[in-house]
């Protein structure tokens, strides 16, 4: 079974990401592996896949207990043996999990860096063929990152101690050049193949505001909300307190985690937020790392991050199923201060010499200006965070605030700049009016800038001095969350998490559901051409998904009507036409084409019902077969489906179908 045919069957998707297949080529011709992918690109599939093509275990390593239950829970979704073992079991249950795996029943174990050197891990694992071993969240082993962890250091012990070196893969999406070289030499990757991906998330909408009343701003956004689930990142436990309170007293769903918090009570609001039972994680930063949560549609960091690497991995954790999220930080000038006293009062590592904890304080306080200079720069958010990094950015973004010239998406107030001089440095006290702020922070009717018009120019701006919005598709486009059928649809879902026990994006995410939503199918066949939607997935809940959308329809026939699509191009049809042959989600094909998403919507329900009421016969002989053609082919006719039926899904002459099932056939 090669890499695609394991992706299609297990994970339901067609086709890899840019990227994806080179680097399970390079795990599965035996090479090590250093990987650099923004959250959300996929990495766990590029793991994942080799480590069920290959013969023996495969051994993750990673510090987040959170992640692995989630990794776990969702690799048994799709069929997967898989296991984890860490302090959140207790010694019956680690026992349990340590015997099967001496027994081979995993095919992938995820466990903590420190439990691989235990006496009992050695002796269950050390019989069995571990044929790769991959370290999560690697930049944990570099001093120079900001997130070291020692015993991340010994994991080369464990390879070490194996009866034959497997291959070993490190993957991470927060890693400047010089954390690059310190995770390459602290793991002794061996002549590794090194695969930077960039750390561009396109679906991210990146925002400042330097708002007047930060709880009013923050009301404000989370009415705008509409009940979306998100993370509010606090400074300290005091203001985690204190914002949850003022937001449930507001009648907003939200709890709190930080490390005053006991385990038990910690444990219990994760769930609450991953199940979705709160909607809302006010936390400190002890809170998120690992956290797999999907459908995360803000971040907002009420307090200042310490770093730009923090601050990219806290805002990171937004849009995970790659649909649009905004990324806020609410900024101040006391900020500051209260960021530094929290720098100059942090304590030394014990593990380090005091030359090497004075050098880590140094890089943390010069880390600590390059985050506030992204607070205060007129220039492009996205390119800035890029630049860090080492990364080129590209042209004018249109994804965040200052490129947009708005104070929040769907705001075209723009920004009027002459006589205004760039900051050289972040030194500077902040200027009150150097970023776009409101008579009342978020007010729709009256916006101004100050010091960035000249005197003369100084006047009210209102949204009615603003471009008209154009029809055209951008980070700020949001799935629909009113619509009858798509809330049936998230209703069906929570059902069918409650059953099992598990958080609802298990059973799949929200790009999938808004799929289901924008393509309406009817059948079995029709859920398999949805990308995210496993064969056992479709078999434990696509009778589900199919019942909602049918009940739907009855009660309310009026949702099958499809808005006017005629300002398509026949070009860009038969490209929609395509893509969604490709399993391309609907808001894929929206960005690419770069069209509205309830427009793109409209024309791929348009494109399922023509292919469902083409007759048979119908469909074009001039394309061409590809592989992946022939591999969708091979799958539908397992299903003994009629060649009529197979014909009308592929959009193919029953003709063309019949020639090539008897080319295919053995002689």
């Amino acid at each position: 079974m090669d890499a695609v045919q394991t992706l299609s069957q297990v994970f339901g998707y067609k086709a890899f990401r840019p990227g994806q297949e080179e680097i399970i080529r390079q795990i599965m011709s035996g090479r090590d592996l250093l990987a650099i992918m923004p959250t959300g690109a996929g990495k766990s599939l590029c793991f994942q896949i080799p480590a069920l093509m290959m013969s023996g275990i495969t051994i993750v390593v990673s510090p987040l207990i959170s992640l692995m239950k989630n990794h776990v829970a969702a690799l048994k979704a799709n069929g997967v043996p898989a296991a984890y073992i860490n302090s959140s079991l207790t010694e019956k249950q680690i026992q349990l999990a340590l015997s099967r795996a001496a027994a081979g029943q995993y095919k992938i174990i995820y466990a903590a860096p420190e439990r691989l050197n235990t006496y009992s891990f050695r002796q269950a694992v050390l019989r069995q063929n571990i044929s790769m071993v991959v370290v999560d969240e690697a930049h944990c082993v570099s001093m120079w990152g900001h997130e070291f962890r020692p015993e991340y250091r010994r994991i080369p012990d464990f390879i070490h101690s194996l009866p034959r070196r497997p291959v070993c893969c490190a993957f991470t999406a927060t890693a400047t050049k010089e954390v690059r070289s310190d995770i390459l030499e602290s793991l002794e990757l061996h002549d590794p193949h090194v695969a930077t991906f960039g750390f561009d998330r396109p679906n991210l909408y990146y925002e400042v505001i330097q708002p007047r009343d930060k709880e009013d701003a923050l009301l404000h956004i989370l009415r705008e909300a509409k009940g979306a689930s998100g993370i509010i990142y606090c400074l300290s436990r005091r203001d985690v307190e204190d914002i949850c309170d003022m937001l449930n007293h507001n009648g907003l769903s939200a709890t709190r985690y930080h490390a005053g918090l006991s385990d038990q009570e910690k444990s219990l609001n994760q769930d609450d937020f991953q199940f979705d039972r709160k909607k809302i994680m006010v936390a400190t930063n002890a809170f998120g790392m690992g956290i797999d949560k999907s459908n995360v549609r803000f971040v907002i960091h009420h307090s200042l991050p310490l770093s730009l690497e923090a601050y990219y991995q806290e805002a990171g954790r937004a849009g995970r199923d790659g649909l649009p999220a905004r990324c806020i930080l609410l900024f101040s000038g006391s900020d500051r201060y209260r960021a530094e006293g929290l720098l100059n009062s942090s304590q030394s590592n014990p593990n380090l010499t005091e030359e090497e904890n004075e050098l880590i304080r140094e890089r943390n306080r010069a880390r600590f200006e390059k985050m506030i200079q992204y607070c205060l720069t007129w220039h492009c958010l996205r390119a800035t965070v890029l630049q860090y990094f080492g990364e080129k950015p590209g042209t004018r973004c249109s994804g965040c605030s200052n490129c947009l010239g708005t104070a929040y998406p769907g705001m075209a107030v723009k920004k009027v700049r002459q006589g205004a001089a760039p900051r050289k440095t972040a030194a500077a006290r902040p200027d009150p009016f150097s970023h776009l702020v409101a008579t009342s922070p978020f007010s729709r009717d009256i916006l101004y800038t100050a010091s960035s018009i000249p005197k003369k120019e100084k006047k009210i701006r209102t949204v009615a001095d603003a471009p008209q919005p154009q029809e055209k598709s951008s980070v700020t486009d949001m799935p629909v969350v009113d619509d009858p059928l798509y809330q049936a649809l998230v209703e069906a879902r929570s059902v069918l998490a409650g059953r099992i026990n598990m958080p609802p994006y298990i059973i799949c995410s929200d790009a999938v559901l808004f799929d289901l939503y924008a393509r309406m199918p009817r059948t079995p066949a029709e859920l398999e051409g949805i990308p995210g939607l496993s064969p056992a997935k479709i078999r434990s809940y696509g009778k589900t998904f199919l019942g909602v959308i049918q009940e739907q329809t009855e009660k309310d026939p009026s949702c099958e009507n499809i808005p006017d699509t005629a300002f398509w191009s026949d070009s860009e049809k038969n490209m929609v036409r395509e893509m969604l042959k490709n399993q391309e989600s609907v808001y894929s094909i929206s960005q690419k084409l770069a069209r509205p998403l309830l427009s793109t919507a409209a024309l791929c329900r348009k494109i399922q019902r023509s292919l469902r009421q083409l007759p048979a016969g119908a469909g074009t002989t001039s394309r061409p077969w590809n592989a992946r053609d022939i591999n969708w082919l091979k799958t539908l006719a397992q299903k003994d489906m009629d060649v009529r039926d197979i014909a009308r899904q592929m959009g193919r002459t029953r003709e063309d179908v019949q020639e090539k099932l008897r080319a295919l056939q053995p002689e």
